[in-house]
């Protein structure tokens, strides 16, 4: 739930709404399949950038997160535009999600005018700022009288805030590079609630995705994974609830992994006890068709954020810190480690992959893992420098680049272009630049990129707005 002025909640969904223009760190910079360009995600939306530096205009603003297609010429994006007329709302609603908005914002509006203080909102605030945003939009449309004469007896900047209020629309499609150009198909998903992954499967004829319930009737913070046809020849259709945000599909692409909580109303943000499970979703023939019950992989204890990545010889990598209960005092400092698991063979054998005397030098934390595109090696962010695992032997390689943007300390934005090649933002001269690393070399990719897309990529890759 948010917490603060409801008001505040939602026009800080304004704020929030740039920071997601300004996408997550693991979507600023998206290299295709075949290492020929990257999508470049900063606030003023996408642009591609080649493998010589070269950087193109924008082509699709408002784009928050990015996924290649297979073929290196598609994308699937998510966008997110902000709408301040109620009645344009409601057409992109439709009849029946407007009438569940407008019930979810009776309760509220009901709640909240009850309240003694109204800076502070009713319990069933919605969590996600698009949906707050929207709810506080209705009630400016149904309620403007009453409204205005509940708030006028308060600060002013409430007031201001009440009538400015505007609703966050996020919507998935297809996007094409053709030529010096890209063309955007029809929306594939569209919605109030944001787009947490996404993840095309390896043939092509499907996207997975991962996002929150929207307009719920009962208060829900889990995440759902669903899929959809990538033609757009069918709605998209629910795989599992409350799991984590980062599934993957199985290399032959008919089924897909993730982590599951294991109970349906386990709050999202915390630790859950769950399960590793894969699915099938697709038939043969490549149509989506949810199967029969989920294969369950492993037990552990995972948050929302956790990642799960299948490789081709048939292991699902993820990460997860090893509990024993009990445990005296707190249990001691958590530390995640690299699990692998061979999901072609009978033996459910779960093997850490990070040797041990190295696991403590390692980052507490390895949600933003990226395994490498011939899958032997992976990269971490390790804070201003960035450390390489080599899944043969479980070694970690600290590479060392030096002090950049010291005073946000901010993410080099680490990530692979093709096995052996790395991208990373570091201080170089008298600004940060983006650099290309192929063994000990460094190459600036950003030499001739103006400063301010520069200065973009440094704010935003700490998730903070330009």
């Amino acid at each position: 739930m948010l917490r603060g002025a409801p008001f505040r909640a939602a026009a800080a969904a304004l704020a929030l709404f740039a920071l997601l223009l300004a996408g997550c760190k693991d979507d600023v910079i998206v290299w295709s399949p075949d290492g020929a360009r990257a999508a470049i995600i900063t606030s003023d939306g996408l642009r591609l950038c080649g493998a010589d530096g070269r950087l193109s205009p924008v082509f699709v603003p408002d784009v928050y997160r990015a996924a290649w297609l297979a073929d290196s010429r598609r994308l699937v994006l998510a966008r997110s535009r902000a709408i301040g007329d109620y009645a344009a709302l409601a057409a992109r609603l439709g009849p029946e999600r407007t009438r569940a908005l407008a019930a979810e914002s009776e309760v509220f509006w009901h709640l909240w005018k009850m309240s003694s203080d109204p800076e502070t909102e009713p319990p069933t605030a919605p969590d996600e700022p698009g949906e707050i945003g929207a709810v506080l939009m209705y009630v400016r449309e149904h309620h403007d009288a009453e409204m205005r004469t509940m708030l006028a007896a308060h600060k002013k900047d409430i007031l201001k805030e009440a009538l400015s209020v505007e609703a966050g629309w996020h919507s998935l499609a297809v996007a094409r590079v053709v030529d010096d150009r890209v063309e955007l198909g029809a929306p594939l998903a569209e919605g109030l609630v944001e787009f947490k992954d996404i993840r095309p499967s390896p043939n092509g004829s499907a996207v997975a995705f991962v996002t929150r319930l929207e307009l719920s009737p009962v208060p829900d913070e889990g995440l759902r994974l669903f899929v959809v046809p990538i033609d757009g020849s069918a709605p998209a259709i629910v795989v599992a609830s409350h799991v984590a945000a980062h599934p993957d599909w199985t290399p032959e692409g008919g089924a897909l992994v993730y982590l599951k909580s294991g109970g349906e109303k386990a709050a999202g943000r915390d630790l859950q006890l769950g399960t590793l499970q894969e699915r099938d979703v697709l038939d043969p023939a490549g149509r989506t068709r949810i199967g029969g019950d989920p294969r369950n992989l492993a037990s552990l204890i995972f948050q929302e954020t956790n990642r799960v990545r299948c490789l081709r010889d048939g292991r699902v990598i993820f990460n997860a810190t090893e509990y024993q209960l009990p445990a005296a005092g707190d249990g001691g400092h958590a530390h995640e480690q690299l699990f692998a698991l061979d999901r072609s063979k009978h033996a459910d054998v779960l093997a850490p992959l990070i040797r041990r005397e190295m696991l403590k030098d390692t980052p507490g934390n390895l949600d933003d893992f990226r395994v490498s595109p011939d899958e032997s090696q992976v990269l971490f962010d390790a804070g201003q420098d960035i450390d390489v695992l080599t899944l043969v032997g479980g070694s970690v390689e600290r590479l060392a680049l030096g002090a950049f943007d010291d005073s946000t300390k901010t993410s080099p934005l680490p990530e692979w272009r093709c096995p052996g090649e790395i991208v990373y933002l570091k201080a170089r001269g008298p600004r940060n630049e983006l650099i290309l690393r192929r063994g000990a070399e460094e190459v600036v990719l950003s030499r001739t990129w103006p400063d301010a897309i520069v200065a973009r990529l440094v704010k935003e890759s700490s998730g903070g707005a330009p």
